[in-house]
């Protein structure tokens, strides 16, 4: 295991690797995840299709490791999964 802290945008639900029914958060918050490289995004609000408007990364980190990271904006948003 490993240990995530994603501490910016503030307020806001977190998804990891894509997967975006299962949101983790809201942040500052502290994630487990299985050893590794790992995808951190956030979804815009409101009306119409959601979209990615933050994200963020961690790579290779080693079991027990832990990294702290802040989400950089995505301007314009882009489509989940791209």
């Amino acid at each position: 295991m490993i240990f995530v802290t994603v501490i910016e945008p503030r307020n806001r639900e977190i998804y990891v690797n894509g997967v975006y029914d299962d949101p983790l958060g809201p942040t500052p918050t502290l994630v487990t995840l299985n050893a590794g490289s790992h995808i951190f995004e956030t979804l815009t609000s409101g009306p119409g299709p959601r979209l990615v408007d933050y994200t963020g990364s961690v790579d290779n980190v080693p079991e027990l490791g832990s990294e702290t990271i802040d989400l950089q904006p995505i301007v314009p948003p882009k489509p989940k999964g791209t």
